[in-house]
């Protein structure tokens, strides 16, 4: 409750400022967020000098994608929604570039996630994310991507809505436009997109 420095301050104004409150929560968050960071990356290998070689392929592939800053936002969600959400898959490469196109770490806001486990294994059977789009030739249009192991299914409603359809009736095949793929902001691809790692690209954090 408030508290008024007079009895004159609280006649005049206690009705009026009634329901003000101040949420506390966002401050216990950012104060966990700020402690938490990567102090380290290991791995396993198979050969003699593997374990470096990778250790040093993950750093990179770490520096890349600016974890050192992003991981901050995936801590965040967890922390609030109770589940963290990455999606990985290999960056798009600009035409002309050499190299190899490094994996791209993406950031998921959990309220746009879901994940099946199988009820005996507990491993994952199918991952989805649905969410609108809010911007460009197809806003306010819902977008729908399934990952299976074998297999990812890109979908688009068939029509603008506020919410999002309720049967599968509602979507229809989505596929890159040639516009952004001539602008190198997508590839040209199958549908469905083979999925040629054999493993949901999706990870799941549950806190």
């Amino acid at each position: 409750n408030l508290t008024f420095a007079t009895a004159k301050f609280e006649q005049a104004f206690s009705a009026l400022f009634a329901t003000f409150a101040y949420n506390r929560c966002a401050s216990v968050i950012d104060a966990i967020v700020d402690r938490l960071r990567l102090r380290g990356l290991t791995t396993v290998g198979t050969e003699p000098g593997a374990d470096d070689a990778n250790k040093e392929k993950l750093e990179l592939i770490w520096r890349a994608n600016r974890m050192d800053k992003v991981q901050a936002d995936f801590h965040r969600e967890a922390l609030l929604t109770g589940d963290g959400f990455l999606i990985i898959w290999p960056g798009i490469k600009k035409p002309g570039a050499t190299g190899e196109a490094l994996p791209t770490i993406y950031v998921q806001d959990a309220a746009q996630m879901a994940i099946r486990y199988d009820e005996d294994t507990k491993q994952k059977t199918v991952a989805a994310k649905l969410w609108r789009i809010t911007s460009g030739a197809y806003k306010d249009f819902w977008r729908l991507t399934l990952y299976y192991d074998d297999f990812i299914y890109k979908y688009i409603s068939t029509e603008k809505k506020d919410e999002p359809p309720k049967e599968i009736g509602g979507f229809t095949e989505y596929k890159p436009t040639p516009e952004a793929i001539a602008a190198g902001l997508a590839i040209a691809e199958a549908w469905p997109m083979p999925n040629p790692y054999l493993q949901i690209p999706v990870f799941h954090y549950p806190h």
